[in-house]
């Protein structure tokens, strides 16, 4: 599920051409969430994955729809960017307060071509050069959370927190100078910058009824 229309139309696209059995729903995912819970649609596993928490205004009404469309005993993954890492500015100077309650944050240049910045790094079977120097003509809004906030809001819905994982690498995004590649993409600070989370991962569960 995504809010794109032309996001949804690729995926389309390539699980066709690949043969892959899926369903893609275009949706706002608070109304996809309630319209799916009404409908009674269960799922055993739900996940969601990186750059997702910074879209969401209100953390306890997305739990509680994740909550809602779960088998009993059934599991919700998240894996996403590490809050701990906004506070530095893209040279590693210490310039931002640590995320917290959903504070907006403006961004007028909107969102920048992050994936053609990681220069293949986020795209592992294939990059393509395409528009270069890409400027965003539309800004954006983005909400500040925490980490501890993210699993109140998860524990708050009656999801128990099964595993918490914080991961002192990012999965190939260049979101910081000098970065150094390791194995399997995974890019780490500069060796004169002290490790820090750079992606984070939760498991939850759904109680068996």
């Amino acid at each position: 599920m995504d809010i794109s229309d032309e996001a949804i139309c690729s995926a389309r696209d390539l699980a066709e051409r690949t043969g892959t059995r899926a369903t893609f729903e275009r949706a706002d995912v608070y109304d996809w969430l309630e319209e799916a819970s009404r409908e009674g649609r269960r799922f055993d596993v739900a996940f969601a994955s990186y750059g997702v928490i910074c879209w969401l205004p209100d953390l306890g009404r997305w739990a509680g729809g994740i909550a809602d469309i779960l088998n009993p005993g059934g599991r919700f993954v998240l894996v996403d960017f590490h809050p701990a890492a906004d506070i530095f500015d893209r040279e590693w100077n210490h310039v931002n307060d640590y995320p917290s309650g959903g504070e907006p944050l403006l961004l007028d240049e909107g969102v920048g071509d992050y994936v053609a910045a990681s220069g293949g790094g986020l795209t592992p079977a294939g990059f393509v050069d395409g528009v270069r120097d890409f400027e965003n003509p539309e800004g954006c809004h983005l909400f500040r959370w925490g980490l501890g906030e993210v699993v109140t809001a998860l524990a708050r819905a009656g999801l128990r927190i099964t595993a918490l994982e914080e991961y002192p690498y990012a999965n190939g995004e260049k979101k910081f100078a000098r970065m150094r590649k390791l194995q399997d993409n995974r890019m780490v600070p500069p060796e004169n910058v002290p490790r820090i989370p750079l992606m984070y991962g939760i498991q939850a569960e759904k109680a068996e009824s």
